[in-house]
């Protein structure tokens, strides 16, 4: 009587373990695999809602100047030419550098990397000599005397060299990100993982499409 109970049970609990382990295999999928470590921590509602700093706003040509690398940020419309002929690079030395062709259109906010730097656009104006001197005239004092005349020396006016290297010294504000080259077979979820971030700011930061799709050669600035 016992091994007959025994048997029933058996029977009875091995469709009931399947079902339980169907039902937990039902639930969303864990892509940054915390809810695998085991134990009670679990934080992957606290990944999916951290907070994360905003990108910075490029420049007018929509470069980002930081100290080892510069990076231009699509517009609507615009293809790998376009943009290289924004910052004034050869189209195809900067398709080459990020693993596309000259023509490939490119979405709203996608990173494109510069294999060189840029000058940053600034302000351009000539000065007026004239008006400068005429200026200095009318506001020198009117009881000086003929002999008390002071004279200023003014610095020499910049060169266009001058100029552009003054332009390229200058770098967006705050701590430079991280830049990661795409390997093949990798995804945003694993370069997310990797760095500690979300898919969602990772996407963010470098324009990735809804389905966060990544290619060989790509890069990414990482939030």
């Amino acid at each position: 009587m016992d091994d007959a109970f025994r048997k029933s049970a058996t029977r009875i609990a091995g469709p009931l373990a399947a079902a339980a382990m169907l039902a937990a295999c039902s639930g969303p999928i864990d892509y940054d695999m915390r809810g695998r470590m085991g134990g009670s921590l679990d934080t992957s509602q606290a990944a999916l809602s951290a907070s994360t700093a905003d990108r910075p706003v490029p420049d007018a040509r929509g470069v980002l100047s930081y100290p080892t690398y510069q990076v231009a940020v699509a517009r609507t419309g615009d293809t790998v030419a376009d943009v290289a002929n924004r910052v004034g690079l050869p189209a195809g030395e900067v398709a080459r550098y990020n693993g596309m062709q000259p023509n490939d259109p490119l979405r709203p906010d996608e990173i494109i990397a510069l294999p060189s730097r840029v000058g940053v656009a600034v302000p351009t104006g000539n000065v007026d000599i004239a008006t400068l001197a005429g200026n200095a005239i009318n506001n020198a004092p009117a009881t000086a005397r003929p002999s008390e005349v002071t004279t200023t020396t003014l610095a020499p006016a910049q060169t266009s060299a001058q100029t552009r290297a003054t332009s390229s010294a200058a770098q967006t504000g705050g701590v430079e990100p991280i830049r990661h080259k795409v390997q093949r077979g990798e995804t945003a979820y694993t370069v997310a993982r990797l760095y500690g971030v979300t898919p969602k700011s990772l996407a963010e930061w470098n324009g990735l499409d809804a389905n966060f799709t990544l290619r060989e050669g790509q890069y990414l600035l990482i939030p």
